[in-house]
């Protein structure tokens, strides 16, 4: 009598996958939709946030809509400088579904840990904290503003 060793995948790992499938399908109807009809997200001519207003500093999301713009027209390095939350999300999402896929597919029977998946989740907020504080010392102290929004006012 010979017993098969075979991989055990959670309901919850299941469900997470077709979730991520469902995301990543909404994304490329998107990404398709976007290209067809050239939408930008950028609006110049639409009021800034109430931060840059007032205290002439960019908040933790300025630069996210023009850092999707340049995101989904591949220019991956703008879009890291404009916001990098945009390009590490994208690379969370991959490190997440290329091994679920693979699970799912039968080509990788590692365990699935969920620590693993959360502690990057950490990291995203530290890179928001970190991103946000260095842009406007940059502003204030060294007169470096690559959006050209604020700069003026610290001249």
């Amino acid at each position: 009598m010979t017993t098969q060793n075979h991989y055990y995948i959670s309901k919850t790992e299941k469900r997470a996958f077709i979730i991520m499938n469902v995301l990543l399908i909404l994304f490329l109807c998107f990404f398709i939709f976007y290209h067809i009809t050239d939408y930008s997200f950028f609006q110049p001519d639409k009021p800034s946030c109430v931060m840059k207003m007032f205290f002439h500093l960019y908040c933790p999301g300025c630069g996210g809509s023009r850092a999707l713009d340049c995101f989904l027209h591949g220019r991956l390095i703008q879009s890291f400088l404009f916001q990098p939350v945009i390009v590490y999300l994208a690379a969370y999402f991959l490190s997440y579904y290329i091994p679920a896929l693979m699970r799912m597919t039968g080509l990788y029977k590692g365990k699935y840990n969920p620590r693993f998946y959360l502690y990057p989740l950490f990291g995203l907020l530290a890179l928001i904290i970190l991103f946000f504080v260095i842009r406007n010392l940059l502003l204030v102290y060294g007169g470096y503003d690559y959006i050209g929004e604020c700069v003026n006012y610290w001249k």
